[in-house]
């Protein structure tokens, strides 16, 4: 989840873990954003695969780094609007 602006949350464990947005970009339907925290790293990619009615759906991955090294990658889909 985010602001659309510079912060970023994730939900680790239980807990949220707030991230910077250092770069993003919007273009003709997809979505790239990395973020990063004192403990992870992401790069998100995202693809509208639908709108309507001011909502738009995405589909992509989220690929997590962790500072000890450990990395995983997750596809995703979800949904923003107004």
């Amino acid at each position: 989840m985010d602001d659309f602006a510079q912060s970023a949350f994730i939900k680790v464990n239980g807990s949220f873990e707030g991230l910077e947005i250092y770069d993003a970009m919007s273009k003709e339907g997809f979505v790239k954003q990395n973020c990063s925290s004192e403990h992870y790293g992401l790069d998100i990619d995202l693809k509208e695969v639908s709108n309507m009615d001011e909502t738009w759906e995405y589909e992509g991955t989220i690929k997590i780094n962790k500072i000890d090294g450990g990395k995983a990658t997750y596809k995703v889909m979800g949904e923003c609007g107004c």
